[in-house]
Order: C-alpha cells, then sequence, then structure tokens
C-alpha cells in the first residue's frame, strides 16, 4: 500500500460583508499567496 502523502497548502474564503476593515492589509501581512476575485480587487483599487 502506497504512504498518503500530505500536503501544507490549504484554502479558504473570505466574504468582505463578514471580515475586518483592514483584511487586505491583514492577508499581505501573512506573506502567504491569496487570490482575490476581481470585483473585490476594483473594489480596493479604487476603480
Amino acid at each position: 500500500m502506497k504512504k498518503e502523502i500530505r500536503s501544507s497548502k490549504w484554502a479558504f474564503l473570505l466574504y468582505k460583508d463578514s471580515a475586518p476593515k483592514d483584511y487586505f492589509n491583514k492577508l499581505e501581512g501573512l506573506h502567504v499567496p491569496f487570490i482575490l476575485s476581481l470585483q473585490q480587487a476594483a473594489s480596493i483599487s479604487g476603480n
């Protein structure tokens, strides 16, 4: 039987309406990759 290979990768969803106001800065401070939806990215950049 093959040994199970584990990974340290994980993901989560963050909903803007339930996130703290400085959620973007908190994510940046974690120094881990993250993805924002195009709608979220536009609201942060002011477009």
